[in-house]
């Protein structure tokens, strides 16, 4: 478990930033620092954000070169962690040159302060020999003692005033202090484009930085004593912190944002150890008990910094301590992961969901059979099935494969076949998506684009359509390029208004002409160009003309021609004979290994989830009101 929470930690510290990496990307914003260098002590944030901006630059290439820089002296964990990444001796900046942005990390409780200034004047000489470099320095500060009780939260300002002039030194306030005045002194004197983040909580499945806030003992003692305690000491003792994921995106919006010589105070969410003892029991509520001791009054102690600058700074809050409370739970005692949260959007209904999509899937096989029409599972249905046996526990739909003839075959005897309580989804049903669909009638199952859109809209199997296409790659490109531009004219003529973030000034141009075209024109197009080699002999591949891999490679034409039937759910289903080329198309070759954690969610975006009847007894068909896709309000009493 231990193993699994790192990893989805890595997996989403790269995901956070990976939207405005992205954008940086595209405008080029670091021309001129072509180069980003790690370096500092064992601070761990950069255990996380190095790997992170490692991956975001392998996928979206933005600078030339990401290194980490190594002292020599570096823990264990960290070159374990690093051990696959582009690391550099520290006598790298002698022989570099250009300018460089740099992440410069600093925890001013590791005990190396000497080590940490050393690597800082060498950063600093490095930048001053070419003035277009930037740093941003992320510093974990030392354990602070409470505040006045007045006082609720200190700005960056107020916070050098109460460790300068109030409060007692300690040899971690005094490194701070210390590493401050440098970094003062390289902006002002030295012309150096600096900017200092404080972190003073940082909540981390490995290696928290919690000073005065011993969290992992908190966990542990729960645990122990399979119970969580909240006393009204608790409720008294105020902190400022932040996540993992909080912390590397802060850090990575600052890159772009940060002011030179401006300080930040980074931790986003204040909470009690009150209110941190709530969140650990609702990560694992089934094994605890909850003791509550009733609140006696009295004023609470604060140790928190304000980072009010930060986020008017235009980086927004990301308050992600009670998710990552659950990772921290999980990873501290071996427990299961809590992966409900990625599933609650359904409201507990995801395996009612699932049935009756088992429900569709039972007509289409009467119907197939009946037909002599071959038929397979697909998409995410063919990875549960070889992989987990059955339905994907997160996955919210269902999906089939049919080659073309078998499609135009199956669509015509839909209009006499398809028996009652169903509905066939289509052009000719008001429907524009370039996906057909079999549906329950009495459900209502929509995302946001259909919601839109007024017309028959319930649980629903799709029909994934496997088209011949060209041996020659140039033609398979093309192919698919059309394809894809149809499908996209068609989805921005259905919307109807321009879609912000989505082709907005190209839709916004053309929705005047698209709303000219008939609907009969868009699918008449779209259906010739699908099939337009459809009889050529010897086709070594399909296109996906009507899936979500219309503009990937295409599949290789092998092993969809014969199917088998396998346990699925309860019934016999076929998959292809040989899935092994349409998974490894599908999902790369290693399709066989679960996603991490956080990836374990369902696919859509639904804004409309009711299953009427179903939702208490899906085998029982009591009677209900028919569905009236106006509204429930039009909706007759009459039962259907």
């Amino acid at each position: 478990m231990r193993e699994l929470i790192l990893q989805d930690e890595k997996v989403m510290c790269a995901d956070i930033i990976k939207k405005h990496f992205g954008k940086l990307a595209k405008i080029r914003r670091f021309k001129k620092q072509r180069k980003v260098y790690f370096l500092g002590d064992d601070n761990r944030i950069c255990d996380y954000l190095f790997p992170a901006l490692c991956a975001n630059n392998a996928a979206c290439p933005m600078f030339e070169q990401v290194a980490y820089l190594e002292s020599g002296r570096e823990s264990e964990a960290r070159k374990q962690a690093f051990a696959e990444l582009p690391v550099l001796p520290m006598a790298e900046l002698d022989s570099a040159d250009g300018a460089a942005l740099f992440f410069f990390f600093a925890d001013c409780e590791a005990g190396k302060e000497q080590e940490t200034l050393g690597a800082l004047e060498k950063m600093v000489a490095y930048m001053a020999k070419y003035p277009d470099s930037r740093c941003i320095v992320g510093t974990l500060l030392p354990e602070t003692p409470a505040f006045s009780q007045e006082i609720t939260a200190l700005a960056e300002r107020e916070y050098n005033f109460y460790i300068e002039k109030v409060c007692q030194k300690t040899p971690g306030l005094e490194f701070y202090l210390n590493l401050e005045a440098r970094c003062r002194k390289a902006v002002a004197e030295e012309g150096v484009n600096l900017s200092i983040l404080r972190f003073t909580n940082v909540l981390a499945p490995e290696r928290c930085h919690t000073p005065g806030l011993e969290i992992e003992k908190i966990i542990g003692e729960c645990f122990d004593q399979k119970c969580v305690e909240i006393t009204d000491a608790d409720r008294k003792q105020v902190f400022s912190a932040s996540y993992i994921r909080t912390a590397c995106y802060d850090l990575f919006l600052a890159m772009d944002r940060a002011r030179m010589g401006h300080v930040y105070n980074a931790d986003c969410e204040k909470l009690s150890v009150a209110e941190l003892k709530q969140m650990i029991y609702e990560a694992a509520k089934d094994l605890f008990a909850l003791k509550v001791e009733r609140a006696a009054g009295g004023t609470a102690s604060y140790r928190v910094l304000s980072a009010l600058k930060l986020h008017k700074m235009a980086i927004p809050e990301q308050k992600l301590l009670a998710a990552g409370i659950r990772h921290l739970v999980s990873y501290h005692t071996g427990a299961d992961y809590d992966n409900s949260e990625n599933v609650e959007f359904y409201c507990g209904k995801i395996k009612t969901i699932q049935a009756l999509e088992v429900e569709v899937l039972k007509e289409i096989d009467r119907i197939c059979q009946a037909h002599g029409i071959q038929y397979f599972l697909a998409g995410g249905t063919l990875l549960g099935a070889v992989r987990q046996g059955g339905s994907i526990p997160w996955d919210d739909d269902l999906d089939i494969g049919m080659l073309r003839d078998d499609f135009e075959k199956f669509r015509k005897v839909c209009k006499t076949e398809l028996g009652k309580g169903f509905s066939y989804s289509g052009p000719k049903a008001g429907s524009h998506y370039t996906i057909d669909k079999i549906r329950l009638d009495a459900t209502y199952f929509s995302t946001n684009f259909s919601n839109k859109n007024v017309y028959p809209d319930g649980v629903f199997i799709d029909l994934l359509i496997y088209d011949r296409t060209s041996n020659i790659k140039l033609f398979q490109k093309l192919h698919s390029l059309v394809l894809t531009a149809l499908t996209t004219l068609m989805l921005i003529k259905w919307y109807g208004v321009p879609r912000r973030n989505y082709h907005y000034w190209f839709s916004k141009i053309m929705l005047p002409v698209l709303k000219c075209i008939p609907w009969c024109v868009f699918h008449g197009v779209f259906n010739f160009c699908a099939k337009f080699y459809r009889y050529k002999k010897n086709a070594k591949w399909l296109i996906d003309s009507v899936g979500k891999k219309v503009n990937a490679d295409p599949l290789p034409n092998e092993g969809l021609d014969q199917v088998v039937y396998v346990d699925f759910e309860g019934i016999k289903a076929p998959i292809p004979a040989d899935p092994v080329p349409y998974l490894t198309y599908a999902y790369g070759p290693n399709y066989m290994e679960l996603p991490p954690l956080s990836m374990r969610r369902c696919p859509h975006n639904f804004a409309r989830i009711d299953l009427g009847k179903y939702v208490f007894d899906a085998k029982e068909q009591k009677p209900f009101r028919k569905v009236d896709i106006r509204g429930e309000l039009f909706e007759e009493n009459s039962e259907e």
